[in-house]
């Protein structure tokens, strides 16, 4: 999903685009440190999985791996990415998830996660997912189920109906950050990815 222009330039940038541009910044945050960096990409299966390592050419790799992701599932298992995260990953590690978190039922798997490793939540939301934009009637497609919907976007009901829902998810969710302690960082493709991570590092 993306509805935000690029700047000096057409087309969209979108949520997708923001999560390539973060783990590529943190992979190469990570080599510059010396420390190793790895990927779990998942859908409603585990797409691709690249143990962590060192070295610039595994870091380019990694980025690789990011930006040119074609996945084969449609749907979306936070769960299982973070059941396999627990498996495959035995050491003690910060494990930054990256995702809308649009999604339910990960609660236990990411307690569990927590237990063993320092797990930073990154939320990436478009502006225009968080607030429908007056803009008359909108014909979507839900991407995972192929579902189409019309939505009146030019009634105020309607727009204060799903921020409502909007808000509601958003408490939820940082309610299962807290229990599971958590951390938190929010981006969105209408900024810049390089700044929270300079935020958070420091």
């Amino acid at each position: 999903f993306g509805t935000v222009q690029k700047e000096g330039g057409t087309g969209v940038r979108t949520v997708r685009d923001v999560a390539a541009e973060f783990c590529a910044c943190l992979a190469l945050a990570a080599s510059l440190n010396n420390d190793k960096a790895g990927l779990i990409a998942s859908t409603d299966r585990i797409e691709r999985y690249v143990p962590a390592k060192k070295g610039s050419s595994h870091v380019l790799r990694l980025i690789r791996e990011v930006l040119a992701l074609e996945t084969e599932g449609t749907g979306s298992d936070l769960a299982a990415a973070l059941e396999y995260a627990a498996r495959v990953q035995r050491k003690r590690s910060i494990v930054f998830i990256v995702s809308d978190f649009l999604v339910p039922d990960y609660q236990r798997p990411l307690n569990l996660l927590a237990r063993r490793h320092d797990v930073v939540a990154v939320r990436i939301l478009d502006p225009h997912s968080v607030e429908l934009p007056r803009a008359g009637l909108l014909n979507l497609r839900d991407t995972e189920t192929g579902r189409r919907v019309l939505v009146d976007t030019g009634s105020r009901r309607v727009r204060e109906a799903y921020a409502r829902r909007m808000r509601e998810h958003d408490e939820r969710f940082a309610a299962t950050l807290r229990r599971a302690g958590v951390d938190r960082m929010e981006l969105s493709p209408d900024k810049s990815v390089a700044d929270p991570i300079v935020k958070f590092f420091r």
